[in-house]
């Protein structure tokens, strides 16, 4: 999957040049913490991806800059969906990034057989335990090799009954000034992802169980000490539509060193609770 500096370019501009790109699929919410992107091409699988980032978007090369989480997420699925429009819905979120996905204001029109995230990094896959044993065997006999991930945007999409995983694009240092993404990498995970799909496309997966996680977190009296409830709205936000809210200034998510130190011990805590699950088990 050839990708060029120039067709890059587009996405590493300002949040809402992307939004732009939608004009008929923008879906604005009642406030600008709901808005997503969804384009139904009417198809078995969901393409998602985020379009917010920690460092302001800048491509420095075709595969060096800043923002790579989750950009070249955006432009991968954004190409797929329209080179494929017989296999795959596209999804991009918002707010990924400070754990208030906008993917959780998703409604789709139709089930999915499957829904893919591209918002990882390296050469791996994760799931979250949101994908079904016999998918994730399947997986592997396609070359996929299953690594441990914290969250993404399909851990916010509880209400779209389909097994879910995010796949690595061959990204490094995504929440870096330098970031950028490995091309080998890149097209081994493009090429296993296509021969994948092209096979299966069109096999419901079984229903996962409730992932531990979510039981830990959600229905097992413990609270989530980074989740802040729901968005509170004022009145004046609440009389507003989609056809009266206004255009929205591009905003890059502000991430201090008390919040890398946060999220790096939330990650830390979690990996360790996967682990022990694991030799549980």
């Amino acid at each position: 999957m050839w990708v060029k500096k120039s067709d890059l370019l587009p996405y590493f501009g300002k949040k809402q040049n992307i939004f732009n790109m939608f004009p008929t699929s923008c879906h604005k919410g009642r406030c600008k913490r709901e808005r997503h992107v969804y384009v139904d091409n009417g198809a078995p699988l969901l393409l998602v991806a985020h379009i917010d980032t920690i460092q302001t978007p800048r491509l420095d090369k075709v595969n060096r800059g800043a923002g790579f989480d989750d950009r070249l997420g955006v432009y991968t699925a954004h190409r797929l969906c329209n080179e494929r429009p017989d296999l795959f819905d596209l999804l991009l979120a918002d707010y990924e990034e400070c754990g208030a996905s906008t993917a959780q204001y998703f409604g789709p029109t139709h089930d999915y057989n499957l829904i893919i995230e591209l918002d990882r990094e390296g050469e791996d896959y994760v799931n979250y335990d949101l994908a079904s044993e016999e998918l994730t065997a399947v997986l592997e006999s396609y070359g996929f090799k299953q690594g441990i991930g914290s969250f993404s945007d399909i851990c916010f999409m509880d209400h779209v009954v389909a097994n879910k995983i995010n796949v690595g694009l061959g990204t490094y240092s995504g929440h870096s000034t330098k970031s950028g993404f490995d091309l080998c990498q890149y097209n081994r995970q493009m090429e296993r992802l296509m021969e994948f799909v092209e096979t299966w496309f069109d096999r419901s997966w079984p229903e996962p169980e409730v992932p531990s996680w979510k039981e830990y977190f959600y229905g097992g009296g413990h609270d989530d000490p980074y989740d802040d409830g729901p968005i509170k709205l004022s009145p004046e936000q609440e009389s507003l539509d989609e056809e009266t809210w206004p255009v929205l200034d591009d905003d890059v998510f502000e991430w201090t060193d008390e919040d890398e130190q946060i999220w790096r011990e939330y990650k830390r805590k979690l990996k360790e609770k996967k682990h022990d699950e694991k030799a549980f088990r």
